[in-house]
């Protein structure tokens, strides 16, 4: 059973991103591309439709009526159609990415990169979009089932009382409560294992990365924490720093129209969407070769601090 090196994972991960944003952009680019321009694709549409007029009004002179406005346009048919579109179009050509990015950690692959031609489509695509589909039942049945069995518990125990009535069981409640969260992200962590062993044409078997990663559950908590930790503090620290301007420029609250601020601040904001997705995706793929392995022992030098 390999343990996962959590510090040196961390170390390889962020100095990997770093160094080769440029090149993992690069070996996406379509499907890059294509979500960026399906993001300004909904907020022109927004523009022409009226939406963030409304949503500049409600922001600056918040009041019902606006905010009954604001209900009305994003229940219409026409935003609902294009927040399907988008959310179809993100999840496709957010997993022909991530295939690619995972590839070029683990195999070495360019992905687009140098290609006479684009090679839009791969089996390994279609088993990562079935693998984070499975994952993503799964989360959400072991979710159900946790709060029909905490309502349940609660009902027969008569526990919100307790509750109510003691800081003691409050306080033990909490941690027992946040213990079992922790539990329950260290086995989405172990379960998250599929996705780069999809995208290296493994299948798409949870069980087959599940039973292997035995032990390194809380391992692999630690390591996401100690990855977005310093970067959310520091997201944290600049909104705060400019009074909460950044987030209303990036929101497109501020600006009237598609304006060179607007699309600036977007870009800003899309570069570090992305860097965080790829600190996501290669934490994924070191994680499974440290701890699963890959098919003959390959280890790809690409991305190694």
């Amino acid at each position: 059973m390999n343990k996962l090196p959590v510090y040196a994972t961390f170390r390889e991960v962020y100095a990997g991103v770093t160094r080769h944003y440029i090149q993992l952009l690069g070996a996406a680019w379509p499907a890059v591309a294509l979500m960026v321009a399906m993001s300004f694709t909904a907020y022109a549409y927004q523009e022409w439709a009226g939406y963030n007029d409304v949503v500049r009004a409600y922001f600056k002179n918040p009041n019902p009526e606006d905010f009954k406005n604001l209900q009305r346009i994003s229940q219409t048919s026409s935003v609902r159609k294009l927040n399907w579109a988008s959310f179809a179009v993100t999840f496709v050509a957010g997993a022909v990415a991530a295939v690619r990015w995972h590839r070029f950690v683990l195999l070495g692959e360019g992905g687009f990169i140098g290609q006479k031609t684009l090679r839009r489509v791969r089996r390994e695509d279609g088993a990562y979009m079935w693998a984070m589909i499975k994952l993503g039942l799964v989360v959400a049945l072991w979710t159900i089932f946790g709060a029909v069995l905490f309502v349940f518990y609660v009902g027969q125990t008569g526990l919100s009382e307790h509750l109510k009535n003691s800081g003691l069981v409050s306080s033990v409640f909490s941690l027992a409560a946040f213990a079992g969260l922790c539990w329950g992200m260290a086995l989405i962590l172990r379960g998250a294992l599929v996705l780069p062993h999809a995208a290296i044409g493994e299948g798409s078997r949870l069980g087959d990365v599940f039973g292997r990663s035995s032990g390194n559950g809380l391992r692999l908590l630690g390591l996401a924490v100690l990855l977005y930790l310093p970067f959310m503090l520091l997201m944290v620290v600049v909104l705060l720093a400019s009074g909460g301007s950044l987030f209303q420029l990036s929101a497109g609250l501020t600006v009237d129209g598609l304006g060179v601020t607007w699309i600036l601040t977007s870009l800003i904001g899309t570069a570090i969407y992305f860097y965080a997705v790829m600190l996501q995706v290669t934490m994924l793929s070191v994680a499974y070769r440290e701890i699963v392995g890959l098919p003959e022992d390959t280890r790809s030098p690409e991305v190694t601090a």
